[in-house]
């Protein structure tokens, strides 16, 4: 598949390119505090959000609040910022990106699983890893919710003969462009755009020493390994709650590249599902969900409701058992109903 270079950098989503390939699993970061519940001065991102009036007043406090969306933290050596520095992408600069609107034909995601799921042995010449999965129902669920478009779950289907991959460590790790490739034939033609899910190693480009996942702005197609959320890949033990951490990195990772497919540039105002991650610290310390700059975003080429898109949202989360995620969402209902009364 040709990409251009604005598409190609488009695709350049988690992907970590120093420290992380021969690095043992990193224990999840304790998320940062959330902001300051204090008004702050007009701050870049506020410039960035540009006009509200097609909002409905009362629901403008969902882009305009940043209570409880932690600001990023400063740079350090190996993060996504210091590695592959890029600008902000403004709400003005979302729209000229041209990026795909969700209407009639092309309104639902799909979602692809290629290989054997939920489970996989990756086998190095160093160790033999274990490879397990979300099962893909609960991703199809949490997309659908998420992003408010029906979302697919396509029959799986094996893994295409014939891909290019390279040894690392022992293993076999697949060039996830060339895979992309591959699957676009299983596109649907209704769809949105589709999320290829697969149980193998990916990198994306020659320099890289592994990819969590790759999607492009304008093709509609994306891809997650799962390969590198359990621990087990890399000969290590595994954690008593392997599944939540596994179930958490991999929802993680699969709205983050759904993200990339309605245009979302990584994100650089806040915490937010939407930060670049060079590594698991980083996948571990970013929250799921999108920030008010972000949302706007979504909003715009989505139309959502934001109102039944948070309750949809917080049930999928609570019928996944991610309780602090549903807390969250309810207490923002809570404080978007309060908005709307003291108006």
């Amino acid at each position: 598949m040709c990409l251009s270079r604005r598409r190609l950098l488009a695709g350049l989503s988690c992907l970590p390119f120093a420290g992380c390939d021969a690095a043992e699993p990193i224990e999840t970061r304790t998320p940062p505090s959330p902001a300051p519940r204090t008004e702050r001065p007009l701050e870049a991102w506020r410039q960035a959000l540009g006009p509200l009036d097609d909002v409905e007043p009362a629901l403008r406090a969902a882009f305009t609040d940043p209570r409880d969306f932690a600001p990023m933290p400063p740079r350090r050596p190996g993060d996504w910022r210091s590695v592959r520095p890029e600008p902000p992408q403004s709400v003005a600069e979302f729209l000229a990106s041209d990026p795909n609107v969700r209407a009639v034909p092309r309104e639902r995601l799909a979602l692809l699983p290629l290989g054997r799921f939920p489970f996989d042995v990756v086998v190095g010449t160093e160790y033999v890893g274990l490879v397990r999965t979300p099962a893909p129902a609960d991703v199809a669920a949490l997309l659908a919710a998420f992003f408010a478009t029906p979302t697919d779950l396509l029959p799986a289907e094996p893994l295409p003969d014939g891909l290019p991959w390279r040894e690392a460590r022992g293993h076999r790790q697949h060039d996830a462009r060339s895979l992309l490739g591959a699957a676009a034939s299983r596109l649907p033609p209704d769809a949105y755009g589709m999320l290829t899910m697969v149980t193998v190693d990916l990198f994306a480009i020659p320099e890289q020493q592994y990819a969590f996942g790759w999607s492009t702005f304008q093709e509609r197609l994306a891809v997650v390994g799962f390969a590198r959320f359990d621990p087990s890949f890399f000969g290590a033990p595994a954690p008593s709650d392997v599944a939540g951490k596994v179930l958490r990195r991999g929802l993680r990772v699969a709205v983050h590249e759904v993200g990339h497919l309605f245009g979302l540039a990584h994100c650089q105002a806040f915490r937010c599902v939407m930060n670049g991650v060079a590594d698991l610290d980083e996948l571990d310390a970013i929250p799921l969900r999108l920030c008010p700059l972000c949302l706007r975003k979504l909003h715009l080429v989505t139309g959502l409701d934001i109102r039944a898109r948070d309750e949809q949202l917080r049930r999928a989360f609570e019928a996944l058992a991610l309780p602090e995620e549903a807390h969250w969402l309810a207490e923002r209902a809570r404080r978007l109903r309060y908005a709307a009364r003291t108006r």
